[in-house]
């Protein structure tokens, strides 16, 4: 749903290779796409590893409805990760934001 929206949204997708042998519980596959996503938001490269962001709120919600809080996944701007995966494909233009190609598969986001 965010992903077919108006956006702006900024998405972290792991490569071919990154998802290869990869076994994802289908009761996770919400919780991994929209930890993920930033909703709201089309960050660039540039934006994301800027030197100011030590974390990224992402559209997972943790926390019962009407008092939930975005989740969050770290940024390391030093080794050029969100998540702990390295984004290796920055800035690629999508009709409703940008996306990041990455290296790995990112954990359910948590909590600030």
């Amino acid at each position: 749903e965010l992903l077919e929206g108006p956006g702006p949204v900024t998405v972290f997708a792991p490569t071919d290779e990154a998802l290869e042998g990869v076994t994802i519980d289908p009761q996770l596959v919400v919780v991994l796409l929209e930890s993920h996503i930033v909703d709201g938001e089309a960050l660039d490269a540039a934006a994301i590893f800027d030197g100011t962001r030590t974390e990224i709120e992402t559209a997972y919600l943790i926390g019962p409805p009407g008092n939930s809080e975005p989740a969050v996944q770290p940024v390391d701007q030093a080794a050029g990760t969100v998540g702990g995966a390295e984004v290796i494909e920055p800035d690629l233009p999508a009709d409703n934001g940008v996306a990041h190609g990455i290296d790995d598969v990112m954990p359910p986001a948590s909590l600030p």
